[in-house]
């Protein structure tokens, strides 16, 4: 006897599963890192990860002298490759907050074919806070500066030139950002700046934080491997008190990408960001990005053009879609007037066209704050749990997409029990009705965000 055909409505849910939970794992895992034997043209996070195991032998807080020791091992890796630096001593006085120090930079420049001019600025932190060895913050990013000077040493020269700074006393108030910034010579030639921290040890590298209209810049972040941000990190990062050395260069108003990876954020200020827990494939997944953006923004014309900010999120096989803001409100709007068609179409078709959408409403917001709830109190669990046993939630990934499920579960509840009562086209267009009113209004106060709501609804 030939087997019940599966309903059409269980397999797209089945889908749906499927696509959240490989999306939720595809977010928490970086790609493996390349090897020594790579060519050396190419970005290796085995070749960096020499650098951390030599920087995060101990701690190295501004001041010290394993604070020294890191410094002096810079330079010297820094001289090894052909492109020598200079160490910056100056009193840093900080515009963020209100803290002043002697701090020593170690900047070299790469001089490009058309050497003295606008030239791009890569920058990491060498000091760590007093309670651990920094492997990750930001032993990482101080990693993928040095790989990243040596793969460009390894190739034919760029156009431009190529500025690594290492700041001193970030952890202490951005001190060695500021008195680059407002003493160095070269900041006059900064055209655009990239930036690499961690706020843990594991984890895809996010681009998180942008200067001022990032337009034309995150066309440059688009053409890297891998990428992995949004225009809604960028929104909800500028309204965090969250600070890191790009603050400081942010009196400049220049085109900048910041970079960091935190997964293991519980390991982050702690003796436990060491070298054992640091994630080599994070150190990879950072510095292929700064390698391929670092060449396209030294090879094209400098100082970029002046333009608006962006709207624009990763997507797999699409990769990263980009558009203007101004965009934002229009889509929107197109958005709503198909709901609006919606309606008229359910009108002509459906007896109770006005109370199933107002109850296909009631059910969204209602799925919507149980699903976040119940998201909320099984992580609020899953922490508790592991504080019981004296440790944190691993696996993230998994947990995240336990989570998701969760979510989709209470939401798809909602959905059948209001479906005793109102038709599946009412019911959704009900649902659209709530996603095209909040859509109007994120694109409105805060389009960075709004590709959130309208692509969904628009789908």
């Amino acid at each position: 006897m030939a087997a019940p055909a599966r309903s059409p409505k269980l397999l797209r849910l089945i889908a749906l599963v499927v696509l959240a939970a490989a999306l939720v794992l595809r977010a928490s895992r970086p790609p493996a890192p390349v090897p020594v034997s790579a060519p050396p043209t190419e970005f290796s996070a085995e070749r960096a990860m020499r650098h951390v195991r030599e920087v995060a032998e101990r701690p190295h807080p501004i001041g010290s002298a394993d604070a020294a020791r890191v410094r002096a091992y810079v330079s010297a890796e820094l001289a090894a490759m052909g492109a020598p630096a200079e160490v910056q001593e100056a009193t840093g006085v900080g515009t963020r907050y209100q803290v002043a120090g002697r701090v020593h930079n170690v900047i070299a420049r790469i001089p490009g074919t058309n050497p003295g001019g606008p030239a791009v600025l890569l920058m990491a932190h060498t000091d760590g806070v007093p309670a651990g060895p920094a492997a990750s913050d930001d032993g990482s990013g101080l990693s993928v500066l040095l790989e990243t000077v040596r793969a460009l040493r390894a190739g034919p020269p760029l156009k431009h030139d190529v500025i690594a700074l290492f700041t001193d006393g970030e952890e202490a108030g951005l001190l060695g950002a500021a008195a680059f910034v407002r003493e160095h010579r070269w900041a006059k030639d900064v055209a655009a700046t990239l930036n690499f921290d961690a706020r843990g040890t594991t984890g895809r590298a996010f681009m998180f934080e942008t200067g001022p209209g990032n337009l034309d810049i995150v066309r440059f972040y688009r053409g890297a491997p891998n990428v992995n941000g949004t225009s809604l990190m960028v929104t909800v990062y500028r309204t965090l008190p969250n600070d890191t050395d790009l603050s400081e260069l942010a009196v400049l108003g220049l085109p900048a990408l910041n970079f960091a990876f935190a997964d293991g954020v519980d390991r982050y200020h702690t003796t436990q960001d060491n070298v054992a827990n640091i994630n080599p494939g994070s150190i990879q997944h950072e510095g292929a990005q700064a390698l391929a953006i670092t060449r396209a923004l030294a090879n094209g014309p400098l100082p970029r053009p002046v333009t608006g900010d962006a709207v624009f999120f990763d997507f797999p096989v699409l990769g990263l879609v980009l558009y203007p803001e101004g965009a934002a409100i229009p889509l929107a709007a197109l958005s709503a007037i198909l709901v609006a068609v919606a309606v008229v179409a359910l009108r002509r078709r459906e007896r109770h066209w006005m109370r199933d959408p107002i109850l296909g409403v009631l059910a969204t917001i209602v799925a919507t704050a149980l699903g976040g709830g119940a998201a909320y109190l099984a992580g609020l669990g899953m922490t508790r749990v592991h504080a019981q046993l004296g440790g944190t939630p691993a696996l993230s990934g998994v947990y995240a997409m336990a989570i998701t499920l969760l979510a989709l579960t209470m939401t798809a509840a909602c959905c059948a029990l209001v479906r005793r009562w109102a038709s599946a086209a009412g019911t959704h267009v009900g649902a659209m009705i709530v996603w095209a009113m909040l859509a109007l209004f994120v694109s409105w106060k805060a389009p960075g965000a709004s590709f959130f709501l309208v692509w969904p609804l628009l789908a």
